[in-house]
């Protein structure tokens, strides 16, 4: 898993290099100090006790906005918005519609 998270950053910083249209101001040391920069700080957010549990709590509040906007999509729209279906679903997923469940969380 690692090793192909290193070969990523490594094509993705080669096909960088590759396009850029002045290749002679290109610092590599720069480049290095910045992925090690990323590297201790990805390390420090998945090791830390205290970030992860700032992250857990902004995650109980997404989910609770999440499910604020389905109930008040579900009450204005009704089966569109997530509310009980007044007919059987055909099969599951299809009374799933984009505009009324997925897109209002993101808006």
């Amino acid at each position: 898993m690692i090793i192909q998270s290193i070969i990523g950053l490594a094509v993705f910083i080669l096909v960088a290099a590759a396009l850029s249209e002045n290749r002679k101001k290109i610092s590599f040391p720069f480049i290095f100090i910045a992925l090690g920069l990323q590297l201790i700080i990805g390390f420090v957010f998945l090791k830390s006790q205290m970030i992860r549990q700032v992250f857990l709590y902004l995650n109980e509040l997404v989910l609770a906005v999440e499910s604020a906007i389905g109930d008040g999509t579900s009450m204005v729209f009704s089966y569109l918005g997530g509310g009980p279906l007044p007919f059987k679903e055909p099969y599951p997923g299809a009374a799933f519609i984009l505009a009324f469940k997925a897109l209002p969380i993101y808006l």
